[in-house]
């Protein structure tokens, strides 16, 4: 039985608790591992792939996950992730748009049809790193399996450390590279924004990933901004 981390609670408010997600476990084992650690409810308000790390919000009653729940639905919740990707970007910005559907060996893939699509703003910077890796930082207007692996994979620049999207290359990495680094919402009408750097992943660097998200656009990381307004 895997070793469960003791859950790293960024924020506590009454009715939900910002989590520092660890990477490398699904959001089901943690959740019952933590369920007998802390003396509360737990109810995952969105999900966050096995090997994704960062800031996760979990409701602590029913009501609040109520909630919680509708506002990610309803797309009112602002999630940026920071990730590396390998290799030139087709482009260096704009949006990645399309369905998603199943793939062969667990993977997905992006299709060239909207009916219900995944929807990805992304910023490409580039650094000086001698393996050319670029920090990218993803903006979610929907919360899809695997999206921005996908919307990576497809603008030609798969995420380091992905054994899936990239199999063959991922073993020289010692994780996923792939960071839930910003959350915003509005609860009880106050305003919540949470930051939070990867701590874990030594190609990670916190100078760079500041220095990289003071390139990005005000907007990038406002509650307000709508995907329909925003770069091709």
């Amino acid at each position: 039985m895997p070793d469960y981390p003791v859950p790293d609670i960024i924020y506590h408010h009454n009715d939900w608790i910002v989590v520092c997600k660890p990477a490398g476990f699904t959001i089901q084992e943690l959740l019952e591992a933590w369920q007998n650690m802390l003396p509360m409810t737990l109810h995952p308000a969105h999900r966050l792939d096995k090997d994704t790390s960062g800031l996760w919000l979990i409701a602590t009653n029913a009501e609040s996950n109520r909630i919680l729940s509708q506002l990610f639905a309803q797309r009112q919740v602002n999630k940026v992730y920071v990730c590396l990707t390998q290799g030139k970007p087709r482009r260096k910005q704009g949006k990645i748009a399309g369905d998603m559907s199943k793939s062969r060996r667990g993977q997905w893939k992006l299709e060239r049809t909207q009916q219900n699509p995944a929807i990805t703003l992304f910023r490409s910077i580039g650094t000086n790193d001698a393996d050319g890796l670029r920090i990218v930082f993803c903006k979610l207007f929907t919360g899809k399996t695997h999206q921005i692996r996908v919307a990576m994979n497809a603008n030609g620049t798969p995420i380091a450390g992905d054994a899936i999207y990239q199999p063959g290359k991922a073993d020289k990495y010692d994780r996923l590279y792939l960071h839930a680094w910003h959350l915003g919402f509005r609860y009880q009408n106050q305003e919540y924004r949470f930051t939070m750097m990867p701590n874990t992943g030594e190609r990670f660097s916190d100078s760079l990933i500041q220095a990289a998200s003071e390139q990005l656009p005000i907007d990038f990381i406002s509650p307000e901004a709508k995907h329909e307004t925003d770069h091709h």
